[in-house]
């Protein structure tokens, strides 16, 4: 594999994802993959993409794609956050059509991760996934909440800085994409992220554009 690193320099000798994934489970990890590091990828279908090395407020190391997937899709075919993310179609999609495309051996160095939404009526809604979308708080951190608070979840480094860092391409161009946090504002919406990279949300049966996660192994709760 190659990666480039923050100065945009492009250079080869990484580890496959196999031996990520063990210097993931020893710790060594760091010693060749570091924060901002861009690895590419191309999916099955011949879809090229890269994949944002980041880490969350207490070290955890997360991997964002850089830019939407070709194809936007929609969160659920009706407009309801109902079940949050756990019962969307789009974690169905992801977890199927999408992780299907994924190389071999990156499909199998993925962890599948725990993720906990409470919903407004107080009930927990629970998956294992292995790849996700990020929630509100990742991309925003704890300033701009319009969703309720995932448990154990922080701020993304990758989008500490000015609003421009959240923007992500579709098709050449700047383009809304999801979050996995249910509107706390309404029944019918995810929160999502414009095309100048602003907090906002959007009814769930619209099609927006898709940047998963994922991770190799699974991130200690805060």
């Amino acid at each position: 594999m190659r990666k480039q690193d923050t100065s945009g320099a492009w250079y080869s000798g990484i580890p496959s994802w196999a031996e990520l994934k063990k210097m993931a489970q020893a710790g060594t990890i760091s010693q060749v993959l570091s924060e901002g590091d861009l690895i590419p990828i191309r999916l099955a279908d011949g879809e090229e993409n890269a994949i944002r090395v980041t880490h969350d407020q207490t070290g955890n190391m997360f991997f964002v794609f850089e830019n939407c997937l070709d194809k936007p899709f929609f969160m659920n075919r009706n407009a309801t956050n109902a079940g949050g993310w756990a019962k969307s179609e789009m974690r169905a999609y992801l977890n199927g059509e999408i992780a299907k495309q994924l190389p071999d051996d990156l499909l199998k160095a993925i962890e599948p991760i725990s993720i906990e939404q409470k919903m407004p009526d107080e009930a927990y809604a629970k998956s294992r996934d292995k790849l996700f979308l990020l929630s509100e708080e990742q991309v925003f951190g704890k300033s701009r909440l319009n969703s309720i608070p995932e448990k154990g979840v922080s701020q993304l480094r990758i989008f500490e800085g000015s609003q421009e860092c959240r923007v992500k391409i579709q098709d050449g161009k700047p383009f809304w994409w999801w979050l996995r946090s249910p509107y706390s504002g309404n029944t019918g919406s995810f929160v999502s992220v414009n095309s100048s990279g602003a907090v906002d949300s959007i009814r769930a049966d619209s099609n927006c554009g898709v940047a998963p996660g994922f991770c190799l192994i699974e991130p200690r709760k805060i």
